[in-house]
């Protein structure tokens, strides 16, 4: 089974520790997935405690032995009960200071609460800070050894979607279809399940939409409209029978070792609403666009306002990025360990882009009472110019 060589976590760990540093934060407390995976090389039930200085360690509920198996970097520990965390801390030879960074953006408060009920407990009145930022700021600039790991998942999607073609019929469920993908994907080494920050969202990678299904409305902070199978989960696709001259979107979030690319292609079986490949053009038009500022220094706004500016001279622009009325403020986004990371191409976003940000830029327009058009592609952001690590064919394929 593959492992995170110590190495790049060691990178990851020293990396958030000159943040820490600079914020004066004198530990961290790490305990959701990603994060942890990131700064240790393994997902546990546990706490993960990583010092302005020196080695982390990783308290494990479960599973220890897995860990164990997992871990490159950083010591280890069984942990049954938060009571126990101070000694335990102690016992490892780490110095918390008086002020403790945690992950404030996803902690449960009852969880947070218990910690810090904890340690006054133990005698320590720890003073918090979100330490969030910090990390997600060090995820945002990738490795050589991630960006490898964002290609592979690049060649899977590849291989899924020249598939494809073959897998689309008449009649078929919009269900069958995603399903179809899946096992495809799967087979070429998708991971299965994705990872994404916002607390109220669902990890479903089978955005597979047809005709105004792509138009419908939902809670997930996405242009794509889908019905899901049921109000409990209405995200993803639904029951709908693909009908020939509609557009089938196909937005699908493909993993490999931890790390996601995402990417939007559509598709219809005979001649779609000539209105379509018109939105697509234009659509295709912002792509070009982008492309040409993912690059260094690159105010992350000023990509968005360029993007903007292109469809509102289009006579789809009250359907960009979302049916009228609905649509989302962005058009690309930050992504790697979760599809929902730094940075944003979105207005007020005034960061400047960096070589190795990874960002998934999808341009879409939704026509009512037609459907979607639009694409996306990831890309690594280089000094100078991007790559387009998910290079499938563009064309609106009309089978």
């Amino acid at each position: 089974m593959h492992k995170v060589p110590k190495e790049e976590v060691q990178t990851h760990v020293n990396r958030l520790q000159e943040a820490m540093k600079e914020h004066g934060i004198d530990a961290a407390f790490i305990l959701q997935g990603a994060d942890m995976f990131y700064l240790s090389g393994t997902v546990q039930d546990g706490v993960l405690c990583v010092p302005a200085e020196g080695e982390p360690a990783l308290f494990v509920r479960r599973c220890i032995d897995r860990a164990k198996s997992d871990v490159t970097y950083g010591r280890i520990f069984p942990f049954e009960r938060f009571s126990a965390l101070p000694n335990l801390i102690k016992e490892a030879s780490i110095d918390i200071g008086s002020k403790v960074g945690i992950e404030m953006d996803v902690l449960p408060v009852a969880v947070m609460n218990r910690i810090e009920k904890t340690f006054i407990k133990a005698g320590k009145d720890l003073q918090y800070s979100d330490i969030s930022p910090l990390i997600l700021d060090c995820r945002s600039r990738k490795t050589e050894y991630e960006k490898e790991m964002l290609r592979r998942a690049g060649k899977i999607a590849c291989d899924v979607f020249a598939k494809v073609p073959e897998m689309i019929r008449p009649g078929m469920q919009e269900l069958e279809l995603a399903s179809d993908m899946m096992k495809a994907a799967r087979l070429a080494g998708h991971q299965g399940a994705f990872r994404i920050r916002r607390w109220i969202a669902n990890s479903f990678t089978d955005h597979v939409v047809s005709g105004t299904n792509a138009c419908l409305t939902t809670f997930f902070d996405g242009p794509v409209g889908s019905p899901g199978v049921c109000p409990a989960l209405p995200i993803g696709a639904g029951t709908k029978k693909i009908e020939p001259h509609e557009p089938i979107m196909i937005d699908f979030v493909f993993g490999c070792e931890g790390y996601h690319v995402d990417v939007t292609r559509v598709f219809s079986i005979g001649e779609p609403d000539q209105s379509l490949k018109e939105a697509y053009g234009v659509a295709i038009q912002i792509v070009r666009k982008v492309e040409s500022m993912l690059k260094q220094g690159t105010v992350a706004s000023k990509v968005y306002d360029e993007a903007l500016a292109i469809a509102e001279s289009s006579r789809y622009a009250d359907s960009f990025m979302g049916v009228p009325g609905n649509q989302v403020k962005f058009i690309g986004h930050g992504i790697g360990l979760e599809v929902d990371e730094m940075p944003v191409l979105a207005p007020r976003f005034d960061h400047e882009l960096a070589a190795s940000n990874v960002l998934a830029v999808e341009p879409k327009f939704f026509l009512p009472g037609i459907g979607g058009a639009g694409l996306e592609n990831t890309y690594i952001v280089g000094e100078d110019a991007c790559e387009n690590i998910t290079p499938i064919p563009e064309e609106f394929l009309v089978l």
